[in-house]
């Protein structure tokens, strides 16, 4: 069941500007590796300190083209990843 959350501080991007603006630098990763996904989970764990420790409240994830579109028409996609890092 769909859950009602306020967000008011998210950081909106695609997976590379999330990470250029919480860590620096895009975060290079390789599926093929056998430990991909922990590597993934330490990767998210960083994100989620640097957003909390930035004052975000949420991180959402477009696709890069869904992105562009944002930053050119200002409206967010039907299909968007909503990470919450904090509640009220």
């Amino acid at each position: 069941m769909p859950e009602r959350v306020t967000v008011r501080n998210p950081l909106i991007g695609d997976e590379a500007t999330i990470e250029r603006t919480l860590l620096g630098a895009p975060v290079g990763r390789s599926k093929d590796a056998a430990d991909w996904m922990d590597d993934q989970f330490a990767i998210d764990a960083k994100l989620y300190k640097a957003g909390r420790a930035k004052g975000y409240d949420a991180i959402v994830v477009l696709s890069p083209t869904n992105f562009a579109k944002f930053v050119a028409e200002g409206r967010l996609p039907l299909s968007i990843e909503l990470n919450l890092i904090s509640t009220l």
